[in-house]
């Protein structure tokens, strides 16, 4: 009797082809899905960064506008914009902290400053209109996941030097927990005799 031989692969071939080729593509999509999702989560990061530095620089800013105020018009009090009693930024100098909406032509003018509490009035928001910032506090902007805490810290003795943190909280998309970015910088009262 004649027979005739079978040329087909088996199952076993098959199964042993396709999970060859499942590793084969399943190994780079995994590395290209986690490169993505760490680029969305640098990006997030510059961002705070970003607005944890526009608020030190606003303050420091503000602080160097005012020591020019008091020196045109006389005065030696040149300090006093770090104090409870202050004409400034005395909001930021509770555990609470404050933040500012630096869209505005003055930032530190009457009343500018927000308090931090609740925390979600420092929310920032996006301003999609064609302002030359895209984050602020206007609550009419798009949420954004950022807020941005400034609290400043006077020295005990109250004149010689102020610390200025300011904080970005953020939830991410990328990780179940809150991420936060927080910078120092240090004031140093160069007029006191």
């Amino acid at each position: 009797m004649y027979t005739k031989k079978q040329r087909g692969y088996s199952i076993v071939e098959t199964l042993v082809a396709v999970s060859v080729l499942l590793v084969a593509i399943v190994g780079p999509m995994t590395i290209v899905v986690r490169s993505l999702q760490t680029a969305f989560y640098l990006q997030e990061q510059a961002t705070a960064v970003f607005l944890a530095q526009e608020g030190i620089e606003g303050v420091v800013a503000e602080r160097n506008r005012h020591v020019l105020r008091e020196l045109e018009a006389g005065n030696t009090d040149y300090w006093d914009w770090a104090s409870p009693s202050g004409p400034l930024l005395s909001q930021c100098l509770n555990a609470v902290g404050c933040n500012f909406d630096f869209t505005n032509d003055d930032p530190f003018g009457s009343g500018s400053a927000v308090s931090c509490s609740p925390e979600s009035d420092c929310r920032m928001y996006e301003d999609t209109s064609s302002n030359r910032v895209v984050y602020s506090l206007d609550n009419s902007g798009t949420p954004s996941p950022y807020t941005r805490i400034i609290r400043i810290t006077v020295d005990s003795s109250g004149d010689t030097s102020a610390t200025v943190a300011s904080t970005v909280k953020w939830n991410s998309d990328i990780f179940a927990a809150e991420r936060s970015v927080t910078m120092y910088t240090e004031l140093y009262n160069e007029f006191k005799p």
